[in-house]
């Protein structure tokens, strides 16, 4: 096993399509050996590859006291990241730091089929950044109910729901309450719609 080890640390710097893989294995094996710094270098390199909460935290543990200098390497690598599928990592991780502009900067454009993802930066971004959630809240559901997608109606109240919340946290219950008045008054003509606008949910309770 240590002859294996030591192949694989020369592999380390490989081209390859099975990197992510090679370095999360060369990891488990360095930690079973006995040799902290390899396994901290091979998880840094599978997290640069392919970024994941799992993989963050794998090599928080490995970092020990030198944690703050690998952090902030981290979370550069991640910032600079075009992957498609680094979406959800940055999510968990800046969401885990705290750090709530850079879950918005990542969600505000999101498509909405990313629901689950955006909603959960709105909730927490509900108490720092209320006015960002009224905004984009809003033009998802306005764009819904603008389109006359009646199937959708129920993910654009979803979206309402977190714009009332917003409101109520900046304590502008009179804005919220005009807002809503104006959606009812100009999707008066769609019924489904204005069952749900009138949805107890809606209110001010």
């Amino acid at each position: 096993m240590p002859e294996a080890l030591e192949i694989a640390q020369a592999g380390l710097s490989l081209p390859g399509h099975c990197g992510y893989d090679f370095a999360t294995w060369t990891s488990d094996l360095a930690q079973g050996l006995g040799q902290p710094d390899l396994a901290l270098r091979a998880g840094t390199i599978a997290f640069n590859l392919r970024p994941s909460f799992a993989n963050y935290r794998q090599v928080e543990a490995l970092a020990g006291s030198t944690w703050t200098t690998h952090k902030l390497e981290l979370l550069a690598r991640l910032r600079s990241s075009q992957s498609w599928d680094a979406t959800q990592a940055k999510v968990d991780i800046y969401l885990h730091e705290g750090l709530i502009e850079d879950a918005i900067s990542v969600v505000s454009d999101q498509s909405s089929y990313q629901s689950v993802l955006i909603q959960r930066v709105m909730d927490a971004a509900m108490p720092s950044h209320s006015s960002w959630v009224i905004e984009n809240a809003r033009r998802r559901a306005e764009s819904i109910m603008d389109a006359k997608k009646a199937e959708h109606y129920g993910h654009a109240i979803e979206w309402l729901k977190k714009a009332r919340t917003a409101y109520l946290h900046l304590e502008n219950r009179t804005e919220w309450v005009t807002y809503r008045t104006q959606l009812m008054q100009t999707h008066a003509r769609k019924y489904k719609l204005m069952g749900l606008l009138k949805h107890r949910d809606l209110d001010l309770a």
